[in-house]
């Protein structure tokens, strides 16, 4: 949409008005990032495709958090840069794209295929509760199956062990652990503990051996780069396979505290929990729609195998990976436009910044980032202006409150069609709760207005929305006026408590 005649030269006047008041080169920078950003996310407005559109406003963060990356590694002296599966493999290449537009230097970049599911099991100290509460604090009301599963446990051998100890019932949800007579049994029997042992040093071998091919081991101070949002995988490594220092970037975290330890350390991007920053923690409010369009479609890494045959790869380790159909349904879908949208939206901001960079070619080695074959680029629209030289002075940290703002209009306060076309997505949890998520509000309002008391009828609705992964798309769906609004004020009332 064209901004109507004068107001740029109006909003110019303001802001140097403003700027020259404040005194500030930080009120200068956002502003410059504004102009920046806004020259990416309206430069090719296709309201014909909504899909696309949220991809170049994804474009937007990922940009300044690669950037970030970048600078941090720098400021850091960080030597090598592990880029984690799955979310890590979008990340590694905007780095390169970015730090060839801007004509900057890289460190040591490798993606590196693992898991929560694959690092887990070699990260833990022993068969013990303290130890299973890692998994707990974030997915309770476990079974027995879905534990094992988590553990990566064969479920015939454990399961086996779990009959003997008095479990029935291998699917029945263990309510509460700490008195759980069959739980207490299994974690203290000597035949469970001895067959534990052995699965966990062979996982952590395996772990330890592939890792060392990757250069893992060689790193002085080695930098990890996923999207968020715990940092457990930087856990389970550090526990597990300690390199000399690992730093982790995130876009955003929000970190276990007693996870923190001497030479392991961690940081979010657009949002960190540690920050008491409201502002910052409402990115979090929808964490799936960074998650789901930065996934790679390779599948999920389950674990490591010693790769059989002839050749110079033969008897390596390697990952071994799950394939999920409803995901691969969802890349060849809606999908596969959001992604155009991203890489539209990269496009331009490489142009911003190099206005003659010819599109990078793809070498083999960086297509085997995925496992499998990339989403089709879409083409770059949109050119260079002035205003598109913060994408080329400003940092990440300079580019981030433009860049948080912008994200917390859509994730707060979406309009009416963002909110809608949401529901077509969906995300597969391939650990913890192995679900597909979806985003509609399944919950009958009448029936929750009618199960108890009329005075507390409000609370049940407003509880039932906080539930949902993303309640402020709930609040603008329902066409409540004033919704969004509400919701925001309520969460804030919340966050001061």
């Amino acid at each position: 949409m064209s901004a109507p005649a004068g107001s740029a030269t109006m909003a110019q006047r303001l802001t140097a008005r403003f700027a020259a008041r404040a005194g500030s080169e930080g009120v200068r920078n956002y502003w410059r990032g504004m102009g920046a950003i806004l020259s990416v996310a309206t430069g090719a407005r296709d309201s014909d495709d909504p899909h696309r559109e949220l991809g170049r406003l994804l474009s937007i963060p990922f940009a300044a958090f690669a950037i970030h990356v970048l600078d941090e590694s720098r400021r850091l002296g960080i030597d090598h840069l592990y880029f984690l599966a799955r979310e890590g493999a979008m990340f590694m290449r905007l780095c390169r794209r970015l730090a060839r537009a801007r004509g900057e230097a890289m460190p040591g970049a490798t993606y590196l295929g693992a898991s929560r599911a694959s690092t887990f099991l070699p990260s833990m100290h022993e068969l013990s509760l303290g130890e299973i509460a890692r998994v707990w604090y974030q997915y309770p009301h476990q079974s027995f199956s879905r534990l094992l599963r988590n553990l990566s446990l064969d479920a015939e051998v454990f399961g086996a062990h779990a009959r003997r100890c008095g479990v029935p019932d291998l699917g029945a949800p263990i309510n509460n652990p700490l008195a759980h007579a069959g739980l207490a049994r299994f974690l203290s029997d000597d035949r469970v503990r001895a067959d534990f042992t052995l699965a966990r040093d062979r996982a952590r071998r395996l772990l330890a051996e592939y890792l060392r091919d990757r250069g893992w081991f060689d790193a002085k101070f080695a930098g990890l780069v996923d999207v968020g949002w715990k940092g457990s995988m930087q856990t389970n490594l550090w526990r597990a396979a300690p390199p000399a220092r690992l730093h982790g970037l995130y876009l955003a975290l929000s970190p276990i505290v007693s996870d923190d330890a001497p030479g392991c350390s961690r940081a979010g991007f657009l949002a960190d929990t540690r920050a008491d920053d409201w502002a910052q923690d409402q990115v979090l409010l929808n964490g799936p729609v960074f998650e789901m369009f930065a996934t790679a479609r390779h599948g999920s890494v389950r674990g490591y195998e010693r790769r059989l045959g002839l050749g110079a790869h033969a008897g390596r380790v390697r990952p071994v990976v799950e394939h999920h159909p409803e995901e691969a349904e969802n890349f060849r879908g809606v999908f596969a436009r959001v992604h155009q949208g991203i890489d539209e939206g990269i496009r331009a901001i490489e142009l911003a910044i190099h206005p003659r960079l010819s599109r990078p070619a793809v070498s083999e080695g960086e297509r085997a980032i995925d496992f499998a074959s990339k989403s089709a680029p879409g083409s770059a629209t949109g050119s260079a202006t002035g205003s598109a030289k913060g994408w080329r002075d400003l940092s990440g940290v300079e580019l981030r409150p433009v860049v948080l703002d912008l994200m917390r209009r859509y994730i707060v306060h979406p309009t009416r069609r963002e909110a809608d076309q949401f529901t077509s997505y969906s995300h597969v949890e391939n650990f913890g709760v192995y679900e597909t998520a979806r985003y509609e509000f399944t919950d009958s309002i009448g029936r929750l207005v009618t199960s108890g008391p009329v005075a507390s009828a409000l609370q049940r609705v407003r509880d039932a929305v906080l539930r949902h992964l993303w309640p402020p798309g709930v609040a603008r769906r329902s066409g409540v006026p004033f919704a969004n609004a509400l919701l925001d004020a309520e969460l804030t009332r919340r966050a001061r408590r």
